[in-house]
């Protein structure tokens, strides 16, 4: 759908008074407590359980095959999963596959179906031969309907950024850091690599998938892919400072970043939009955005792969 004009105008103006007013309302219910929402409920989406266990192995899988590692490179190893969601499925597979242990953590708690949960993990646990179903057991008990998670492998917190992470973890906690479309929702990157990086053990390592869209913000009415970073930035926090919206860091951030850092990293772009379309409104977008290459302001998803030196346990260090 193409919309100018007068139109266009009114369509943007709406999404960003429909924002200003979501995001305070976020940060009042944060204020008082209330830390539930409907992000990260990835698998109320799907019509099936065959959906939810399609979308754990192919998430377990891409940690996997964009890292370049193999199940026995989590053997033994301790993981921090960022941004969990509705569903601890992806911290089993770790979990199964040899991890010594798997913390997730969320700043807020996603909705759930504890039914559909019941059904996800059920089915998780049918899929694996006797060993893994050995282990399945040692991890989560499924009785009557119910599950609960038993021992020491399993931490679940919610509440917390990971920008707040080192009140609760020791330095050099993790082997592994891992997230899925998560870091493009925290507004202060800076802290939250600054939180990483002490977390993680040298020779660690960060995996990062990295949505770089709009998320549907001005997309969905049929606007520009990057019609988002034409706001300004002050309008910008108001519409999304605290309800987990994008932050609009570039791929050049993320470079810098890890450069900043001294680690050894990749990035990967899953898929590949057309420079035309960016030169196009470059124009009009903002100043920061405007002075950056074409090929840095591509919409896209991106994975990072990243490890830390083993002779510089951190940069502040």
């Amino acid at each position: 759908m193409k919309v100018s004009g007068f139109s266009k105008h009114f369509l943007i103006w709406a999404k960003i008074i429909y924002h200003i007013l979501g995001n305070y309302k976020t940060k009042t219910l944060c204020k008082l407590g209330y830390f539930k929402t409907t992000t990260g409920s990835t698998h109320s989406r799907f019509s099936s359980v065959s959906d939810s266990l399609k979308y754990i192995n192919q998430v377990f899988q891409d940690y996997l095959s964009f890292a370049d590692i193999s199940v026995k490179d989590i053997k033994g190893k301790k993981v921090l999963e960022l941004g969990p969601g509705d569903n601890f499925g992806v911290a089993l597979k770790f979990l199964i596959a040899g991890a010594n242990k798997v913390t997730c953590l969320d700043k807020f708690y996603s909705n759930r179906d504890i039914a559909q949960q019941y059904q996800i993990y059920k089915a998780m646990r049918d899929e694996l031969l006797q060993g893994g179903k050995r282990s399945f057991d040692s991890i989560i008990k499924l009785n009557n309907h119910k599950f609960e998670f038993t021992g020491n492998k399993f931490e679940y917190i919610y509440d917390r950024g990971i920008e707040q992470a080192l009140e609760i973890f020791p330095s050099a906690s993790f082997d592994m850091i891992i997230s899925r479309a998560v870091l493009e929702h925290i507004p202060d990157l800076d802290a939250a690599f600054n939180s990483m990086d002490k977390l993680l053990r040298p020779g660690g390592y960060m995996i990062h998938n990295i949505d770089l869209r709009d998320h549907g913000i001005f997309t969905s009415v049929g606007l520009h892919p990057l019609t988002f970073l034409t706001i300004p930035e002050k309008i910008w926090k108001l519409m999304t400072g605290h309800s987990g919206k994008p932050n609009r860091m570039r791929l050049d951030y993320y470079k810098h970043k890890m450069e900043e850092l001294n680690y050894n990293y990749r990035i990967k772009i899953i898929l590949s939009s057309t420079l035309p379309m960016i030169e196009n409104i470059k124009p009009k977008l903002q100043p920061e955005f405007k002075k950056m290459l074409s090929e840095d302001l591509l919409p896209e998803t991106i994975f990072l792969i990243a490890q830390k030196s083993r002779n510089n346990p951190s940069a502040d260090e």
